[in-house]
C-alpha cells in the first residue's frame, strides 16, 4: 500500500509539461475560439480569443505550410504531428511560471513574440504560442516563423533560426 501511495505521489507531483498539458497556459489565456484545418497529413489547430484573428492566423499558417514545400523543395514527411496553436497575451507567453517548459536559459533574457514546442507538448502533437500583438505585419512574421520550424521538425531537418527568418522573406516576396 505505502508502494502505491509513494506512486500516486510521484505522479501527482509532475510538472505540467510531464503530464503532457499546457495547464497554466490554458488556465491563463481566454482560448473561447478553437477551429481546424487539415494541410496534407497535419490538423492545425487554432485556439485563441476572437473568431476574426482565427480566421487570419489558419490562413496564414495553411499558405506558408504550403509554400515550404517549394521553400525547402519538398522533403520527405519523417513525422507526423498535428499542430496546436495557442494565441496568448503576450504578458503570459513572456510569464516564466506560466511558460516554464521553457529553456529561458538557453534563450536568455528575451521577449518573446512565439514560441515553437515539440518537446512538452502532448504526445502525437507540436505548439505554436502565438504573442496577440497590434502588428498585423509582426503577427504574420511570426505565424510564418514558428509554422517554419514545424516544417523542420516534421520532414526531420536542422532546427534553424535563419532557414526559418529566410522563410519569412520567401514568404512575403511570394506572398504581395
Amino acid at each position: 500500500m505505502r508502494f502505491l501511495f509513494l506512486v500516486l505521489l510521484f505522479f501527482i507531483s509532475l510538472p505540467s509539461s510531464a503530464q503532457g498539458n499546457y495547464h497554466l497556459v490554458k488556465k491563463s489565456s481566454n482560448l473561447k475560439y478553437s477551429d481546424s484545418i487539415q494541410v496534407g497529413s497535419t490538423v492545425i489547430t487554432y485556439k485563441g480569443p476572437t473568431e476574426l484573428e482565427k480566421e487570419e492566423i489558419l490562413y496564414h499558417a495553411n499558405l506558408a505550410y504550403k509554400k515550404l514545400d517549394d521553400f525547402y523543395g519538398n522533403p520527405q514527411n519523417c513525422r507526423v504531428r498535428s499542430l496546436n496553436i495557442y494565441h496568448i497575451e503576450k504578458s503570459v507567453i513572456n510569464d516564466k511560471q506560466i511558460m516554464h517548459f521553457i529553456n529561458w536559459k538557453e534563450l536568455g533574457d528575451v521577449s518573446l513574440f512565439g514560441f515553437y514546442d515539440a518537446r512538452a507538448s502532448p504526445k502525437g502533437t507540436a505548439s505554436i504560442f502565438l504573442s496577440r500583438i497590434d502588428s498585423k505585419r509582426e503577427t504574420i512574421n511570426t505565424i510564418v516563423h514558428e509554422v517554419a520550424h514545424h516544417y523542420q521538425y516534421t520532414h526531420c531537418l536542422a532546427q534553424s533560426e535563419k532557414e526559418a527568418y529566410n522563410f519569412e522573406i520567401f514568404y512575403r516576396e511570394n506572398n504581395s
